[in-house]
């Protein structure tokens, strides 16, 4: 009987967690990137739906 082979199936288990854990970090840290941007993207589209309606006003009382 070959137990080496059990030997080898558990490391290539191992590996193969630790590379679903590596990937899996990968995404977390994508995803806290990809928050940071929708925020930014929000408050800039808050920013312009401001200046907009400030603009329009401007131009409301000139007419």
């Amino acid at each position: 009987m070959d137990f080496n082979s059990r030997k080898k199936k558990k490391k290539n288990n191992d590996l193969y967690e630790e590379n679903i854990n590596i990937y899996l970090e990968e995404n977390d840290n994508y995803i806290l990137d990809l928050e940071k941007k929708v925020q930014s993207l929000k408050l800039i589209g808050s920013n312009l739906r401001d200046e907009v309606r400030t603009s329009n006003s401007l131009l409301d009382n000139l007419v």
